[in-house]
This record gives structure tokens, sequence and C-alpha cells, in this order.
């Protein structure tokens, strides 16, 4: 299966109602997307930085997927300077750097950083399972729902089909290199793991029918909201509309 390292916990965060956990993620999510002001979007780097913190999830962890998104925004930093039009406040021969450039990727650089931890701390700290089961509670599609759980569950079963067929081509003495004959391979992998997936779809399908399954997921985990539940989500409640104050009220970006 799928490793959730990050499901795995015991901190306040992983304790609190999974249906809190998603609307203060969605909310959180939602406003960090919107935000164009650097004080505003600061405000809510600091804010979840500190609900990271409280959720004493491996900074090691974070850190190692923080440098993978970085790692391509990094890109950005060497293309949308040089490219976007605006005010040049350096230039070097043919090439530009604008303020507006400058501030655009910074923007997207803090945005990004944010929605990376708020999704780790409020989407992460949960297994897909207990999401998909908690998803019910808000009256989302039950298609939507099962192509979730059902997606979840069967993305390491194709891993592990495409692990087997690696490994019957090297046992066949294959070896990978820029030629036809790897790249006919390679077809047959994608045609194999495409026809087994069908099978395997086509007997799930039966397998479902005969447990007369209608479209709906039944769990025997109840969720109970606690005081702790409440206070928390006040507590960002009360966060955003500070930071929608630091957004839209009279300040300099």
């Amino acid at each position: 299966m799928i490793a959730e390292t990050f499901a795995n916990g015991s901190s306040l965060i992983h304790k609190l109602d999974p249906r809190f956990k998603i609307v203060t993620g969605v909310l959180l999510s939602s406003l960090a997307a919107i935000l164009n002001h650097y004080i505003a979007i600061s405000y809510m780097l600091m804010l979840v930085i500190l609900v990271t913190t409280i959720s004493k999830i491996p900074v090691v962890s974070i850190i190692r997927r923080l440098l993978i998104v970085n790692g391509f925004i990094g890109f950005l930093w060497l293309i949308i300077p040089f490219t976007h039009p605006g005010t040049i406040v350096y230039q070097l021969g043919f090439l530009r750097v604008t303020f507006e450039g400058l501030h655009f990727v910074a923007l997207i650089t803090l945005k990004t950083n944010a929605l990376i931890l708020i999704f780790i701390t409020h989407f992460s700290s949960s297994n897909v399972a207990t999401i998909g089961h908690t998803l019910q509670y808000f009256k989302l599609p039950a298609k939507f729902i099962s192509l979730l759980l059902f997606t979840y569950r069967y993305i390491d079963v194709m891993a592990q089909e495409y692990s087997r067929l690696v490994r019957a081509a090297k046992v066949r003495c294959f070896k990978p290199g820029t030629n036809f004959h790897t790249y006919r391979t390679y077809a047959y992998f994608v045609g194999m793991l495409i026809i087994n997936a069908t099978n395997r779809g086509e007997k799930i399908h039966h397998a479902m029918k005969c447990r007369c399954f209608n479209g709906k997921y039944y769990s025997l985990q109840t969720f109970k909201s606690a005081n702790t539940d409440w206070f928390y989500i006040t507590i960002i409640l009360i966060n955003i509309l500070v930071i929608g104050g630091l957004e839209w009220g009279n300040i300099t970006p």
C-alpha cells in the first residue's frame, strides 16, 4: 500500500476531527491562492509554519518535499524576472530584470510554500480512507468519492504490476537503451498494464456487484467534535479575518 507517513502521529493536529481539518484546510488554501500583498502572505506563511510545528511532522520529510517544489520554482526565478514587463531595476547587457517580475515570482514562491504546508498539515495528516469517509458528510457526489478511493487503492496495485513486468524483463536479460528494441519493450509494458488493468477492473466490478455495492461506502468510524476542534477552527477564522484585513485594508504591498 502507499505509505502515508504524515498520517501517523499523535499531535494536536492529528487528533482534530477530520471534518474540521478539511474545512480549515480549504479556507486557508483558498485564501492563500488569492493573496497579493507581501504582508498578508507572510502572515499566512508564519501561521501555517506554526501549525506545522504543532503537528510534529518530521522536519526532514517536510523540507525534502519543499525542496522538490522549490526546485521547479527556481526555474521561474530564471525566467519571469527577465521576461515580465515593468520597471527595470537591473540590466546586464540585453538582460533586464524588472521590479514587477521579481514581485510576481516572489509571491508565487511564498504562496506555493504556504499551500504545500497547508496541504501537509490539514490533508496529509489524515489517511485517504478517512478523508473519503469525511467527504460524505459534505454531501459530495458518491461517484467522486468512489473514484478517489479506488484510485488511491489501485495506484499501488498498478505499481506492483509494473514492477513485476520489469522483473520479468530483467530475468530475460533486458537492458534498456536508446534503440528500437527498448522503445518496443516499453510499449509492450504499457499495453500489458492497460490489459491487466482492464481485466482487474472487470473482476473488481463483478466482486462489488456480488457484495451488493450500491455506490456508497459505509464505515464503522464515527466523528465527534470536541472543544479542541471548535477552539482550533475559531483561532483559524480569527487569523483569516486578520489576513483579510491585511490584504484588503489600506496597506502597501
